[in-house]
């Protein structure tokens, strides 16, 4: 996995945590009804998951083309390096 992509799986659960936070936070208050507004917060919460895992996919897509699409002399050339 290249390294910005984990810095932005980082940054995409960060985002998820402060928004779960703030619900949390919200909804503790002693009212019986919850603000209003609160659902955008929790769907803020929610989305950076769905975003990680659709980035994920398309990311094992792509890699997984880029190595079917290599020609076999590259994967000996590889397969050397690596021995």
């Amino acid at each position: 996995m290249p390294g910005w992509l984990g810095r932005v799986f980082i940054a995409l659960g960060a985002v998820g945590l402060a928004f779960f936070l703030a619900v949390q936070v919200l909804a503790l208050k002693d009212s019986a009804v919850l603000p209003h507004g609160i659902g955008a917060l929790e769907r803020g919460a929610a989305y950076p998951v769905l975003a990680t895992e659709i980035i994920a996919g398309v990311g094992l897509l792509v890699e997984s083309a880029r190595l079917r699409n290599r020609s076999p002399q590259d994967s000996g050339r590889a397969a050397a390096i690596a021995a």
